[in-house]
């Protein structure tokens, strides 16, 4: 379905006290700022946090969920900062019927495209992580976006997209194959965003204007937790489509991503 692209000026804020395999057409990259990791053909399975049988991320118990969150709380002064960019091309069209896609049918979430990107994590555990778009930049896509890190949904512009998923901690893990045939009942369904809607600021899909999303440790901890140890974690960006060569689009996109840890 042919839908108004929304015009985002993007802003993600993590706080936890808390590239892709490009199919489709890419347009032209822009000049990097700082140190930057370019959006590139990535599907190792390095970055992502390990799931079950069941396809749900296997996440830390709660009870040492709850004390990092502690630890992060009362190291609030001390913890250590690391920034890095991420340069998401431009890309468009789906690739309808290579799986896991099918083919296009309208008002049904048939494809997936993705934007993989790879962020370089510090050593020690993260409290805190920010997103922010570069103030040259806005955002644009279409049918819908979704950002995932390790493989754990942050964001999706549709909430209807996890009605097959389900939630461990809070956390739902990216799984197209639990999406893909699902009916799309409304496009201007509100979006997702972990911990709760209140958090999250995102146009409707023919509107325009800002995104923001502000977390608590209680949101993320469970997925930064699960995460140390690892050098690296995936920043996924997906665009799904239903039927049409406009669908499975994004624009450019710069994200800074700064990073507050607790040392080793």
């Amino acid at each position: 379905m042919i839908k108004g692209k929304s015009l985002v000026a993007f802003v993600l804020l993590v706080s936890s006290c808390t590239m892709g395999n490009f199919m489709g057409r890419l347009g032209p990259k822009g000049s990097p700022a700082t140190s930057v990791g370019e959006a590139h053909a990535l599907d190792d399975g390095k970055g992502v946090i390990e799931i079950n049988t069941e396809g749900q991320a296997i996440l830390p118990e709660a009870a040492e969920v709850k004390k990092f969150k502690e630890q992060c709380l009362s190291a609030a002064t001390r913890l250590q900062t690391l920034t890095r960019v991420i340069k998401y091309p431009e890309r468009e069209d789906c690739n309808f019927g290579v799986y896991p896609n099918i083919g296009p049918i309208a008002n049904v979430n048939t494809a997936r495209e993705i934007s993989h990107a790879r962020l370089d994590l510090p050593p020690g555990k993260i409290c805190d992580l920010e997103m922010q778009s570069s103030s040259r930049e806005h955002l644009q896509y279409d049918d819908f976006l979704i950002l995932t890190l390790a493989g754990q949904i942050i964001f999706a512009s549709n909430q209807d997209l996890l009605l097959n998923l389900q939630a461990q901690q809070s956390i739902y893990t990216w799984n197209f194959d639990r999406i893909v045939g699902q009916n799309i009942t409304d496009f201007d369904e509100v979006p997702y965003c972990l911990g709760s809607i209140e958090k999250c600021r995102l146009p409707g899909s023919e509107e325009e204007g800002p995104f923001t999303l502000n977390l608590s440790s209680r949101d993320l901890a469970p997925v930064a937790l699960a995460l140390v140890g690892k050098s690296s974690a995936d920043l996924d960006l997906i665009a799904t489509g239903d039927d049409n060569d406009e669908d499975c689009y994004h624009s450019n996109l710069e994200l800074k991503v700064t990073i507050r840890y607790l040392s080793p």
